[in-house]
């Protein structure tokens, strides 16, 4: 299932453990941030999972979209414990340094167990996670390929 918010695109993998495919394209609003949360938060239902986060094409986060994503006790926390991978997909230093002050704000909930990895492409975090792209794109899909 393919959901969009603006020009954002998240696609909704049904696997073992539930995995979420984020493709930022441009600029993150405090709306977009709330609203991709939200979507991740329904279909991972504090149970964890992994998030693969596209980010080649990110723009800027804005400092209300920064908090909105910061806030992930809603989406992560579960009364048994939680335990998440994210991994990021073409980061540049600019976005790591973004990302890395909103992980470290969830990072610190108690029942959250979040582990973060960078990958230079998606072929190679789809291979980590064991995930086809079939699965997370649909047959009928074409699979972004890395742009020259």
């Amino acid at each position: 299932m393919i959901v969009k918010v603006g020009s954002h695109e998240i696609h909704l993998v049904i696997a073992q453990p539930a995995a979420t495919y984020v493709r930022f394209n441009g600029d993150v609003t405090g709306e977009d941030a709330r609203s991709i949360s939200n979507v991740v938060r329904h279909h991972l239902a504090g149970r964890g999972g992994r998030i693969l986060v596209n980010v080649a094409e990110l723009g800027g986060i804005s400092a209300d979209g920064r908090r909105e994503l910061a806030r992930a006790e809603d989406t992560f926390h579960s009364s048994s414990g939680c335990y998440c991978e994210l991994l990021f997909i073409r980061a540049r230093l600019t976005h790591k340094v973004i990302l890395s002050q909103i992980i470290s704000e969830t990072a610190t909930l108690p029942d959250v167990k979040l582990q973060t990895y960078f990958f230079e492409s998606l072929d190679d975090a789809l291979a980590w996670a064991g995930l086809s792209p079939e699965l997370v794109f649909g047959t009928d899909l074409p699979v972004p390929r890395r742009r020259c």
